[in-house]
């Protein structure tokens, strides 16, 4: 049974598409995602919420395109598990890369250090100090050049 034919049938037998939503998320199933968004699904904040700590960007992408909008905060959950290509295709959709920096600073991510400041991230003081708990001297250094630039 196809993806849609599935999520319309689930609706029907009383579960809520929320709630499906969500589960499919959790498992990756993309085609599962867009089916329930057509069909009605309305939490789509919290679907990308997981989806992005999951690093899903097939998914992100599908719950931007229909209507999730709080981008930041799914930059925060993907940069906090470590997503570099989920936190570059949130960036791309407009989330702001001060939301990452820090965590990818901790994370101990120099070149997505450097990719995050070329895109304008601009709390690299706050970047700093966290890189100095983690003791990381290639990022330590080259934050501390930003920030003396500034």
């Amino acid at each position: 049974m196809g993806d849609r034919k599935t999520a319309r049938h689930v609706i029907l037998d009383g579960a809520d598409p929320n709630t499906v939503l969500l589960r499919a998320c959790e498992k990756n199933k993309y085609g599962i995602v867009g089916s329930l968004c057509k069909l009605g699904a309305t939490n789509l904040n919290d679907a990308l919420y997981s989806a992005s700590s999951s690093g899903f960007t097939t998914i992100v992408m599908i719950l931007v395109k229909n209507g999730a909008t709080n981008l930041n905060q799914a930059l925060f959950n993907a940069s906090f598990e470590g997503h570099a290509e989920t936190s570059k295709i949130l960036i791309a959709l407009g989330a702001n890369p001060n939301e990452a920096l820090v965590n990818f600073a901790h994370e101990e991510n120099f070149e997505f250090v450097k990719i995050l400041v070329s895109l304008g991230a601009t709390n690299v003081a706050d970047a700093l100090f966290i890189a100095r708990t983690t003791g990381n001297e290639a990022i330590i250094n080259f934050l501390a050049k930003c920030v003396a630039l500034k």
